[in-house]
């Protein structure tokens, strides 16, 4: 039986992304209220802020990381971090899953997705001019075997 024009698979694929681009494009835009201040990131995998997410508010960051060292080399992205504010010192925090890719190996050997990681930052301080926090965290071994943590 011979497919019409309007059945073809391309023309579907075609008319849906044309279908959401004019949606996309037709509904109004809302922002939320600006923070009380500047946000402060804690970029995954370069954690060096001690100020948690104020109670709330919901932040989400993403990055690249490419690792370059005694001749391996490997891009992890995107390295997917969400945080909660639950209290005014206390934020949840959930790593995604992202993809390591090691550049070195080219049986991709070392690549795969990466673990789950759950967790809370609590924050101590300030305390003598100077912010201090803990993070508590638990790795789930959801990952590739070459790449997850495995326990």
């Amino acid at each position: 039986m011979a497919q019409t024009p309007y059945t073809q698979p391309m023309f579907v694929r075609t008319s849906a992304v044309l279908l959401v681009i004019i949606l996309a494009d037709a509904l109004p835009l809302q922002a939320q209220e600006p923070a009380a201040g500047p946000i402060t990131t804690d970029r995954p995998a370069m954690t060096n802020a001690s100020v948690v997410v104020p109670s709330g508010d919901l932040q989400v960051e993403n990055g690249v990381l490419e690792t370059r060292g005694q001749g391996q080399s490997a891009i992890d992205a995107p390295e997917t971090l969400v945080r909660f504010g639950v209290a005014k010192t206390t934020e949840l925090r959930i790593a995604i899953p992202d993809y390591l890719h090691n550049l070195t190996a080219s049986d991709g050997i070392g690549s795969g997705i990466g673990d789950l990681v759950i967790g809370v930052k609590q924050q101590l301080g300030p305390t003598h001019g100077f912010d201090v926090s803990v993070i508590a965290f638990l790795g789930l071994p959801t990952g590739a075997s070459g790449v997850s943590s495995g326990g």
